[in-house]
């Protein structure tokens, strides 16, 4: 995400979800929740990753995540959900 600004509240909200199963995150309108919630959630993938990409020399790679949704996480690297790999349609 392009100009994301680091909250002070981050490592909280991370440390939370480890205890507890949902954590809410309250605030006035356009504070940048949604953002912050997607921001970590976001899969990070580590050097190793790349580094596999680039000795494997493969040209498109899919990061499987508990999305709704698929989008793009860097050039040639989408995010998508389990269901969309093995084409399930949900009603």
């Amino acid at each position: 995400m392009n100009g994301y600004l680091k909250r002070n509240e981050e490592a909280e909200i991370l440390e939370n979800l480890t205890h507890f199963p949902a954590v809410a995150i309250l605030g006035p309108r356009q504070c940048g929740k949604s953002t912050l919630a997607k921001h970590l959630l976001t899969p990070k993938p580590q050097r190793g990753f790349y580094q596999a990409l680039d000795d494997l020399n493969i040209d498109e790679a899919w990061v499987i995540a508990p999305v709704e949704q698929s989008y793009p996480l860097k050039e040639n690297i989408k995010v998508i959900s389990l269901r969309e790999v093995l084409g399930i349609r949900m009603k």
